[in-house]
């Protein structure tokens, strides 16, 4: 098998998945190694407590998404 041919079937194998799967699998690779440096990381109150911090950003989000698609 040529390169060309083996390039070309990994692309068309990268092709069928969907845009946002690189950042989910970055998301999930980050959430793995933070994981195995801190075992807390993982903790019921600590993933709160990231949300709790994180819902501002994502309300805040949500309303520039509105503004902008307006």
């Amino acid at each position: 098998m040529k390169m060309d041919e083996l390039g070309k079937t990994l692309r068309e194998r990268w092709a069928v998945l969907p845009p946002w799967a690189g950042s989910l699998a970055a998301l999930l690779i980050l959430m793995v190694v933070t994981a195995i440096l801190n075992p807390a990381f993982l903790k019921g109150e600590n993933l709160f407590n990231i949300l709790r911090q994180w819902s501002f950003v994502g309300i805040i989000a949500i309303g520039m998404t509105f503004v902008i698609i307006l």
